[in-house]
């Protein structure tokens, strides 16, 4: 099978981590042709570290998915496409995540407050995908977002929605449909690492954004050289601070909730506004 892999890199300090030389190894005897594509302005030193057939490197502000549409503009004919990114380290086996009959897929399909979408920092699509006008316009349509919340509507929702309508299946590796995304929660711990979930997204030890408890745990089962990586990466993104790894269950409630989010509570979706006080329907409101 020829498998083209094109990874999404951003480095806010123009350089290439070690975990992310390491991603790239393991991608390496998976793929025909390994694409690397940078969103910032790396030195030549930087690229030769990796072992990779093309490199496109420069600054373009359109974030993993303007990097996907750059790696797929140059790429060769192949069976298999995958898009990867560094949003992720790699704690596990790849390969698992390649067993599907669908016509794409990824690790997790999720919700979220929109509709069903597998999420992009890895996806495969297999070549009835590739070589159809519909995911051929969709990638050329990418421009620069610069709100993420349109971003994620736009395209990593938008790309699951329009190859669904258009006919072709989707699957994940973990097969529920998660409401939240379950790489920042409980979840990871309790159902994606039991499963052979192959990563550790690098936002959950940075900035813990769904408050969970006791995060430290994502050192177990782990190696004392894939531990060190990690640390090494965390250090230079935030500092010495931890405290965010240790949340008590108590802790973590508090972050999570004010006093006045215990008693009221709104949520704005497809335009609509509902509004709820001590857990009970109060407001139904048309925002169109």
């Amino acid at each position: 099978m020829k498998r083209t892999i094109i990874f999404a890199h951003y480095d806010k300090d123009n350089i290439i981590d070690d975990y992310v030389v390491d991603y790239l190894k393991a991608l390496r005897p998976l793929a025909s042709e390994l694409i690397f594509v940078s969103d910032s302005d790396l030195l030549a030193s930087e690229v030769s570290k990796l072992d990779i057939d093309k490199a496109i490197v420069g600054k373009h502000g359109e974030y993993d998915f303007g990097s996907y549409k750059r790696g797929f503009e140059i790429m060769n004919d192949a069976d298999q496409l995958i898009f990867c990114n560094d949003s992720c380290y790699l704690v596990g086996n790849l390969e698992p995540l390649l067993e599907s009959n669908n016509d794409f897929f990824a690790a997790i399909t999720n919700t979220n407050d929109y509709a069903p979408h597998l999420q992009s920092y890895f996806v495969v699509f297999n070549r009835k995908v590739i070589e159809s006008s519909v995911f051929k316009n969709f990638m050329s349509s990418i421009t620069k977002l610069d709100n993420k919340k349109d971003i994620i509507e736009k395209y990593e929702v938008g790309m699951t929605q329009t190859l669904s309508k258009a006919g072709f299946s989707f699957s994940s590796f973990v097969p529920e449909i998660f409401k939240n995304n379950p790489t920042m929660t409980e979840d990871y711990f309790a159902k994606l690492r039991p499963a052979g979930f192959p990563f550790l997204k690098t936002d959950l030890l940075k900035n813990n954004p769904a408050q969970t408890m006791n995060v430290c745990r994502w050192k177990n089962g782990l190696s004392a050289s894939q531990i060190g990586q990690i640390e090494t990466h965390i250090s230079r993104m935030i500092g010495n601070d931890r405290k965010h790894w240790h949340l008590t269950k108590f802790q973590a409630f508090l972050q999570r909730k004010t006093i006045l989010d215990c008693f009221f509570s709104y949520k704005k979706k497809k335009g609509v506004l509902r509004v709820r006080i001590l857990g009970i329907p109060v407001l139904k409101k048309n925002l169109n």
